[in-house]
C-alpha cells in the first residue's frame, strides 16, 4: 500500500477510489467520507460479532493469574524496599 520513504517523509494517506490516470493521488484522512451514527453502530455491531470472546473459564483462568502477579510483584518489592532500607541506615549509621 505505501512505500516506507512515504512513511518516513510523512505523505501517507488514504488512497482515493479514482479512475487510472489518477490513481496515485491520496486523500487526507481528515477530508475522507464521514460515515453516519447509524452506520457507526452497525459496523460496531458487526465488528462485536466478529470478536472471538473468552470463556468463562479462561476469564476466571487470567484474573487469578493476574492477583497471583500482583501479589508477587508487592513481595518482592516490599523485600527490596526493606533491603534498601536497611544498606542505606547502615551506611550513614543511623540504624543501629
Amino acid at each position: 500500500m505505501f512505500k516506507t520513504t512515504d512513511i518516513a517523509k510523512g505523505s501517507v494517506g488514504v488512497k482515493a477510489n479514482l479512475p487510472k490516470k489518477d490513481a496515485n493521488k491520496t486523500v487526507s484522512p481528515k477530508s475522507a467520507a464521514k460515515t453516519s451514527i447509524g452506520d457507526f453502530i452497525r459496523q460496531v455491531r458487526v465488528e462485536t460479532g466478529r470478536v472471538t470472546w473468552p470463556t468463562r473459564k479462561e476469564t476466571g483462568i487470567t484474573t487469578l493469574m493476574v492477583f497471583i502477579m500482583v501479589l508477587f510483584c508487592a513481595v518482592f518489592f516490599l523485600i527490596t524496599d526493606q533491603v534498601i532500607i536497611w544498606v542505606v541506615r547502615a551506611i550513614i549509621g543511623l540504624g543501629g
